[in-house]
């Protein structure tokens, strides 16, 4: 997932549609995200298959590296037998 370029002052917010295909409900969490990108899903409890969004919010009071970032994240889904994971890097250049 890329924000693109990240000026100061300026926010940037990307987001990606997600869907529960599995038989229990879910609620998704978010693993080693720096505290200079916010992270958030709508709703917060996704229904059998039901649809929402996760919202990444990277911060533009000069919290992010200058010039180029890339971070590995693990989104972990619970609420099933198993927890379900998947990993989605996020990338971006601050100006």
């Amino acid at each position: 997932m890329a924000f693109g370029e990240v000026a100061e002052g300026c926010p940037v917010e990307v987001r990606i549609r997600v869907v529960n295909d599995g038989k229990q409900p879910l609620e998704l969490s978010v693993e080693g995200l720096p505290s200079c990108i916010a992270f958030r899903c709508e709703p917060a409890h996704l229904e059998p298959g039901g649809e929402g969004t996760l919202w990444f919010r990277a911060a533009a009071d000069g919290s992010l590296p200058k010039g180029g970032f890339s971070h590995a994240v693990l989104l972990v889904g619970t609420g099933e037998e198993r927890p379900s994971e998947c990993s989605v890097r996020l990338t971006g250049r601050m100006l």
